[in-house]
């Protein structure tokens, strides 16, 4: 790793381990830290951790399609999302407005991946309790959450993870199969 990270979890997600940092470093071993071997964050949620780390190789991965979208929007559009974000006020109607778009499988598939990753961040930072959360129909079903000042964007945050992911030696998945094929993984244990 050759520079000190200061990026942020860009969401809030349950089961996050921002505060867990200091035990987890400790264990990751020599190699990730070196960057002689990629760091492999399965089910990347926040990515308190591997954005903590910023290791100098990485896969990052999810089986949730809206968290991998968000991702690779982070990183081939900074600015745009940053100016969708923009326009987002912390307010209920817009919020149930914004919330509601999932409803209509039509619509919600006309939106662009700009628009679909503002959704998430929009929803997971003004949502009650930052949880993301859907019914079976796929639907958000997380009610407002009554901040009186939420930090929905931070803008430079956003970019220096964008720089951070458009390192060659950074990728973004979303499928356990192929991830797993031609890697060498080294298992931690934290036991």
């Amino acid at each position: 790793m050759t520079h000190k990270p200061t990026m942020k979890p860009i969401l809030k997600w349950a089961g996050g381990k921002r505060q867990l940092l200091p035990a987890l470093r400790r264990y990751v071993p020599q190699d990730v830290r070196e960057g002689k071997v990629s760091y492999l964050e399965i089910f990347v949620g926040g990515g308190a951790l591997v954005f903590d780390l910023a290791p100098d190789q990485a896969v990052i991965n999810d089986l949730n399609e809206e968290l991998i979208n968000l991702y690779t929007v982070v990183r081939d559009s900074p600015s745009e999302l940053i100016d969708e974000l923009n326009a987002y006020p912390n307010n209920v109607d817009f919020y149930y407005d914004i919330r509601q778009l999932d409803r209509d499988r039509e619509i919600y598939q006309s939106l662009t991946k700009i628009k679909r990753a503002a959704r998430m961040v929009y929803l997971n930072r003004t949502g009650y309790n930052g949880l993301y959360r859907v019914n079976r129909a796929g639907q958000f079903n997380v009610p407002f959450g009554k901040y009186k000042n939420p930090r929905i964007i931070d803008a430079e945050n956003i970019q220096e993870m964008s720089a951070y992911l458009n390192k060659p030696s950074i990728r973004i998945l979303t499928s356990i199969i192929v991830m797993l094929q031609n890697m060498r993984i080294q298992v931690i244990s934290f036991t």
